[in-house]
């Protein structure tokens, strides 16, 4: 259920003060946001050619960076695009 068709279910519903929906609906989608990220741990297990991985470990040592960091931080900003 998203949350719209949440609203209208609960504003339907005579016995749920609305006053207190805002409230409640807060702590509701709260609670559903930390379940959802539970399931990241922050580890990918990722399996990739020789070649790449000696080329990315070369890129990751000339710029003075563990692999894991240059890999995220190659990572971080794929996904600003």
């Amino acid at each position: 259920m998203n949350k719209e068709e949440f609203n209208k279910k609960v504003k339907s519903t005579p016995s749920i003060h609305y006053n207190d929906l805002e409230k409640w609906e807060k702590n509701f989608f709260d609670e559903a946001q930390i379940e959802y990220e539970k399931q990241f741990t922050g580890r990918v297990s990722l399996r990739i050619p020789k070649q790449l991985h000696s080329i990315i470990t070369k890129k990751a040592k000339q710029q003075g960076v563990s692999l894991n960091q240059w890999i995220s931080y190659q990572l971080a900003l794929c996904s600003e695009k």
